[in-house]
């Protein structure tokens, strides 16, 4: 396996492979054929875990991260914390308590933006969104009957019947417009 593929299974950067080659991390994983490098993925996984400190372990995406905090742009959600050796055979027991602090710092942050109100309860949300789509049904439906008196200046005058059938073609195409908002999915 090449050290770009290698990066890949691993979820992190090709340079972050030639620096654990070039350091020493990674020895017995990896052989030298010409100017390239290969990747026994077994073997150097195991040493990755062993001579990696877990306090330096960053997936590409969370160096991406703090690359668009240092430009000043937002970049989303933060990542989890890595387990290192997740899926690849046991942690040692300070992978595992970086592991927690990771995940005990990620749980104090959710308090904080609770507590400042930046954080709000999905349940809330779900309650205002409730609210809003309830008012917004109501002033569709009520359309109609409020257009009906404009339309008919403007066709020249409708009979009964003629405004009837006008108001239900209006309701129908408020539904159907009504259940396509309301079958939407929110992302």
């Amino acid at each position: 396996m090449t050290p770009a593929a290698y990066a890949a299974h691993r979820g992190v950067s090709d340079r972050a492979v030639r620096k654990a080659i070039e350091s020493g991390r990674l020895v017995k994983g990896v052989t030298r054929k010409g100017a390239r490098w290969l990747i026994d993925p077994e073997i150097a996984d195991l040493e990755w875990d062993r001579n990696t400190a877990p306090q330096k372990v960053r997936s590409a995406q969370q160096i991406n991260n703090g690359k668009a905090r240092a430009k000043g742009e937002d970049p989303g959600e933060p990542e989890p914390p890595m387990v290192p050796g997740a899926g690849r055979g046991a942690a040692t027991y300070s992978q595992a308590k970086a592991a927690a602090e990771g995940y005990r710092a990620m749980l104090l942050k959710l308090d904080y933006q609770e507590r400042d109100g930046s954080l709000v309860k999905k349940s809330d949300v779900d309650r205002q969104l409730f609210e809003v789509a309830k008012q917004v049904k109501d002033s569709v439906l009520r359309l109609g009957p409020l257009m009906i008196g404009e339309i008919a200046k403007a066709a020249g005058g409708l009979s009964p019947e003629q405004r009837q059938d006008v108001l239900m073609i209006i309701e129908r195409h408020q539904t159907k417009a009504l259940e396509a908002l309301a079958n939407a999915r929110i992302r």
